[in-house]
C-alpha cells in the first residue's frame, strides 16, 4: 500500500490515482496484491511517477487573501512603493497632539480617551520581513481591557494551518506472512532446543549424582589396590630370592666335573666290585635288623 503524505505547504489532491486520505491506486498495486513474485518497489515507483506526471497527487495550500481597511489604504500603497519608509513610520509613533482642556461643566465627568486599536494582521505580515515582529506591535498597542488576550492572538501573525495527520503506512501482506512463518519456525525451533536442553540437563544431573556417589567407592578401591600392590611386591621379593638361589646352585653344579657313566652303573675294577658287594650286604643286613 502506497500513501501520499501532506506537508505544511502542500495538500493532498484527490483524483483517479489518489484518494482523499492519501492512498495511491495504480494498476501495478492490484497486480502485485494478486501475485507477489516478480514485482519490486522500483517498478512501483516508476508506475507512480508516470501516473503523477499526468495527474499530480498534491497541490499548494491557498494563501490567505490580503484585505486592508479603507482608512489605511494610502499607507499600504506607500508601503508597497517604499517599504523601509513605511516601517520607519510605523515603528516611530507620532507624538500625541495635546487635546484641548475640556470646559468646566458642573456635574459632568470627562470620559477618558479610547486606546488606539491595533493594526490588522495583514499589515503585520508586511512588517515581518523588515525585522518587525507582531509581538512588539501588539505589546505597544495592547489595552488593559478584558479583550487584550484576544487582540494579542489576532496580532500574533497568520494562523497556523492545521496539520493533517498522515495515515499509518500498512505493512506488505507478503512481509506479514513471511514474519508469521519465520516466527512460527523460530518458536518451534526454540521449543525443540529447550526440550533437548532439558533432557541433557537431566542426564547430566544423573551423571553428577553417580559421580558424587562414586567418590567413596573409588577411594575404597584405591586402598584395596594398594594392599594388593604390597602383597605383589612381597611375592616378587620372595621369587627373586628363590631364583637367585637356584641360579647359584645351577652354577655350582655346572662347575663340578661330569661323573663317569660306567662307574655309576657298575664297578670298573675287581676291588670296586667287591666293595660294592660288601656294601650291599651290609645294607641288607641293616634292613633285616
Amino acid at each position: 500500500m502506497v500513501f501520499v503524505i501532506p506537508t505544511q505547504a502542500m495538500l493532498i489532491r484527490s483524483g483517479s490515482h489518489t484518494a482523499h486520505d492519501g492512498r495511491v491506486h495504480v494498476p501495478y498495486l492490484d497486480v502485485w496484491q494478486r501475485k507477489i513474485e516478480g514485482y519490486s518497489l522500483i517498478e512501483l515507483v516508476r508506475e507512480c511517477q508516470a501516473a503523477f506526471s499526468i495527474e499530480p497527487p498534491v497541490m499548494a495550500k491557498p494563501k490567505q487573501p490580503l484585505s486592508v481597511e479603507a482608512s489605511i489604504a494610502g499607507r499600504s500603497q506607500d508601503a508597497s512603493a517604499s517599504p523601509i519608509r513605511n516601517v520607519d513610520s510605523v515603528s516611530q509613533k507620532p507624538a500625541p497632539v495635546p487635546s484641548r482642556p475640556p470646559k468646566a461643566i458642573p456635574n459632568s465627568t470627562v470620559s477618558p480617551p479610547h486606546p488606539k486599536r491595533p493594526e490588522r494582521p495583514e499589515i503585520l505580515e508586511h512588517l515581518e520581513p523588515f525585522g518587525f515582529t507582531p509581538g512588539t506591535l501588539s505589546n505597544e498597542s495592547a489595552s488593559p481591557s478584558g479583550s487584550s488576550s484576544l487582540r494579542t492572538d489576532i496580532a500574533s501573525g497568520e494562523i497556523e494551518p492545521s496539520n493533517i495527520p498522515a495515515p499509518q503506512r500498512p505493512m506488505n501482506p507478503a512481509l506479514l506472512e513471511l514474519h508469521a512463518k519465520v516466527y512460527a519456525k523460530v518458536s518451534s525451533r526454540v521449543t525443540e532446543i529447550f526440550a533437548s536442553h532439558s533432557q541433557s540437563k537431566q542426564r547430566l544431573h544423573l551423571l553428577l549424582e553417580d559421580l558424587e556417589r562414586g567418590t567413596p567407592a573409588i577411594d575404597d578401591e584405591i586402598r584395596r589396590l594398594r594392599a594388593v600392590r604390597d602383597i605383589c611386591l612381597t611375592n616378587v621379593h620372595r621369587l627373586t630370592t628363590t631364583i637367585d638361589a637356584a641360579k647359584r646352585c645351577t652354577a655350582e653344579m655346572e662347575m663340578r666335573p661330569e661323573p663317569d657313566v660306567d662307574r655309576m652303573l657298575s664297578a670298573t675294577s675287581l676291588v670296586e666290585n667287591q666293595y660294592v658287594i660288601v656294601s650291599l650286604r651290609e645294607m641288607a643286613n641293616g634292613h633285616k635288623l
